[in-house]
C-alpha cells in the first residue's frame, strides 16, 4: 500500500509496500519499495528491451550477411570451376594448334623435298587436294553443330576439325609422293627414239609386228637409269631381249630394260629414281646398240610415252 507525506496539498513522495502472504498462514512478509527502485527497474527493463532489440536487428543483419557470403562463396566456386574448365579448353586448343603447325610443316617438307619432276607432276593434284580440303572444311564449318558452339568450345572444335582435315591431306600427300617417286616418269637413257609403241615393221624379219615398248638408240656403255623408285624383280638373260632388268614400281606398274651390255643391279635390290641399273648394249635379238624400254600396268603393256614427262 502506498504511504508518504503531503506538503501544500500535494503528495511529495510515495512509497510502496509489497506484502507476501503465504497460503499456509505463515508469517506475512512486507517489503517497502521506494519509487527510485521502481524507476530503476523500469530503466533496466527499457535498457534490456533496447539491447535485445538492437541485438535482434544486428543478428538479422549478420544473418543476411552470412547468407550473402555463402552465396558469394558458391558463385566464387562456380566461377573458379568455369575458369578451370576454360583453362583446360585453352590448353586443348593450344595443343591442337601446335599439332596443326607440325602437320603444316610436315606437309610442306614432304612437298619441298621432292625433285622438280615430282613437283611438276604433283602440282595439279596438290592444288586439287588443297581445294578439296578447303571445301570439305567449309562444309563442316557450316554444319548445324558448329553454330551452337561458343567461346573456347567453338575454337576447340574448329581446331579438331582442321586437324582431322590436315591429317587426311597429309596422308593423301604422302601417298601421292610415294606414287610419284615410283612412277617411271623419265626416259631411262639419253638417245634417239627409233621405234615407238604399236604396230611396226620388224627390223629382224621385216614382217609386221606389235612393238610393246620404245627403242632408244644410244652408244655402247651409255648408262641406263631407273626412271622411278622400285624393286629389281629380274636381272639376267631373257630370250629375245638378251641381258634384261625388270623393276616393280608398285601400284601394278613394272618396267623392262632389254638388250643391255652390263647389269649393275641384282634381283631383290631396291633402287631409287636416277640410280644406274645397267648399260646400253646389243644383246639378244638386236641390230645395234639400243635400249628396249617397256612399261606394263597390271600385266598389260602400255605406251611409255604416256608416262614420260616431255
Amino acid at each position: 500500500m502506498p504511504s508518504g507525506s503531503k506538503k501544500g496539498g500535494f503528495q511529495h513522495d510515495r512509497e510502496f509496500t509489497l506484502m507476501i502472504v503465504p497460503h499456509s498462514g505463515g508469517r506475512v512478509v512486507s517489503i517497502r519499495v521506494k519509487p527510485a527502485w521502481v524507476k530503476a527497474a523500469y530503466g533496466a527493463i527499457g535498457v534490456t528491451v533496447l539491447v535485445t532489440s538492437l541485438f535482434a536487428v544486428k543478428y538479422r543483419q549478420m544473418s543476411r550477411m552470412a547468407t550473402e557470403v555463402g552465396r558469394l562463396r558458391v558463385e566464387n566456386a562456380q566461377q573458379k570451376s568455369q575458369l578451370e574448365a576454360l583453362t583446360e579448353e585453352a590448353a586443348v586448343v593450344r595443343e591442337r594448334l601446335r599439332r596443326l603447325e607440325e602437320l603444316d610443316r610436315e606437309i610442306r617438307d614432304l612437298v619441298e623435298r621432292e625433285t622438280s619432276v615430282i613437283r611438276k607432276q604433283g602440282t595439279t593434284d596438290l592444288s586439287r587436294a588443297r581445294e578439296a580440303n578447303r571445301l570439305s572444311y567449309a562444309e563442316v564449318s557450316r554444319g548445324g553443330a558448329s553454330r551452337h558452339l561458343t567461346g573456347f568450345s567453338f575454337l576447340a572444335e574448329e581446331a579438331r576439325q582442321r586437324e582431322v582435315s590436315l591429317t587426311q591431306v597429309k596422308q593423301a600427300v604422302v601417298e601421292m609422293v610415294e606414287f610419284l617417286r615410283a612412277k617411271p616418269a623419265l626416259l631411262p637413257v639419253n638417245g634417239n627414239l627409233t621405234s615407238r609403241f604399236g604396230w611396226r615393221r620388224s627390223p629382224i624379219t621385216g614382217g609386221k609386228e606389235r612393238h610393246q615398248g620404245l627403242d632408244i638408240a644410244a652408244p655402247y656403255g651409255a648408262v641406263i637409269k631407273a626412271p622411278g623408285a622400285g624393286k629389281v624383280v629380274f636381272a639376267g638373260y631373257r630370250a629375245g631381249f638378251g641381258k634384261t632388268v625388270i623393276l616393280d614400281h608398285g601400284y601394278g606398274i613394272r618396267t623392262m630394260y632389254g638388250h643391255c651390255q652390263k647389269l649393275l643391279v641384282n634381283a631383290g635390290q631396291e633402287v631409287q629414281r636416277g640410280q644406274s641399273i645397267a648399260t646400253v648394249g646389243s644383246s639378244g635379238r638386236s641390230t645395234g646398240p639400243h635400249l628396249h624400254f617397256e612399261i606394263s600396268v597390271n600385266g598389260k603393256p602400255v605406251d611409255p610415252e604416256t608416262f614420260i614427262i616431255q
